[in-house]
C-alpha cells in the first residue's frame, strides 16, 4: 500500500506542468510528547522524542505533503508489570489535498498512513519469560486542513488528519528458558493526528511552534483488545523554501 501511494503521488507530481508559482519546502519537526498505553489490567506512562522529515509541494490548486519518522527507539517508560519499557517506533505520512474554499484557507485531502512499533516486555507474567509485540499497519488517510497568513509574515495552522480503517499484521514473539514461540494475527485500528501550529517567515525560512495531539487504538482481527496509545506534546518546525 505505501508504495503504491508512493508511485501514485510521484505520478501526479510528473504529470503536473512545473509553474513558475510552485512551491518547494523541507522541513523538519520535532515533537516532544508524553502520553499512556492503556491495557485492562496495565497502564504504562512514558515520555518520548523524535523528529518528522518533511517534503511539500505546492501549487495555486494542489498540495502534496510527505511526512516520516524512521524506526527509532524513541520512547521510555516504566511499567508495574514489565518494568523499563524501550519501544521503538516509525511513522510515514503522505496526503495530496485541494482547496474547498475561494479564498484557499481551508484544504481537503487523502493519502495513506503507516505505523511501525516494536515493543519488548520483560519477565511477563513471571521472571524469565519475555516477549516482544510488532505490527506494521497502514490506511487511508484523510486531511481537513487550514492556513491563515498575515501581512506581518506572521501565519497560523491547523489540520485534523483521521486514519478510520488501518490493516496489518501484529506479531508475537516469546522466548522462555531459551525456546522461542512465535505466532501472527491481524489487527485492526484507527488513528486521530490533530495539530496547530503558530509561525514567523524569515526570507526563505518559516519557523513554528505548536501542539500535537495523537490517539492510536486497535484490536485483534476477530475480536480483543490489542493496543491503545493516547500522546500530546509540543512541536517545532523549521521549513526551508528551495
Amino acid at each position: 500500500m505505501l508504495l503504491r501511494c508512493a508511485a501514485l503521488i510521484a505520478s501526479v507530481m510528473v504529470t503536473l506542468p512545473s509553474a513558475v508559482c510552485a512551491d518547494t519546502q523541507i522541513g523538519l519537526q520535532g515533537l516532544a510528547i508524553s502520553g499512556h498505553h492503556f491495557e485492562n489490567t496495565n497502564n504504562v506512562a512514558g515520555t518520548g522524542a523524535g523528529a518528522f522529515f518533511e517534503i511539500t509541494q505546492r501549487w495555486k490548486m494542489l498540495r502534496v505533503h510527505l511526512e516520516g519518522i524512521p524506526v527509532v527507539d524513541t520512547t521510555r517508560a516504566q511499567s508495574n508489570r514489565y518494568g523499563a519499557l524501550t519501544q521503538n517506533f516509525g511513522l510515514f505520512n503522505g496526503v495530496v489535498s485541494v482547496p474547498v474554499e475561494r479564498r484557499g484557507h481551508i484544504w481537503a485531502g487523502i493519502g495513506t498512513g503507516l505505523v511501525a512499533q516494536r515493543t519488548p516486555q520483560y519477565n511477563f507474567p513471571y521472571i524469565g519469560r519475555n516477549q516482544v509485540n510488532s505490527s506494521r499497519l497502514a490506511g487511508t488517510r484523510y486531511e481537513l486542513r487550514g492556513s491563515w497568513r498575515t501581512q506581518n509574515a506572521r501565519f497560523f495552522e491547523t489540520s485534523i488528519d483521521v486514519q478510520p480503517h488501518m490493516r496489518g499484521p501484529d506479531y508475537l514473539n516469546v522466548s522462555v528458558a531459551g525456546v522461542a514461540l512465535q505466532r501472527s494475527k491481524g489487527e485492526d485500528a484507527r488513528m486521530i493526528d490533530i495539530s496547530s501550529d503558530y509561525g514567523i517567515v524569515r526570507g526563505h525560512v518559516e519557523y513554528a511552534l505548536g501542539v500535537r495531539w495523537v490517539n492510536f487504538s486497535s484490536n485483534f482481527t476477530g475480536g480483543g483488545a490489542a493496543d491503545r496509545n493516547v500522546g500530546f506534546g509540543p512541536t517545532f518546525e523549521v521549513r526551508y523554501s528551495l
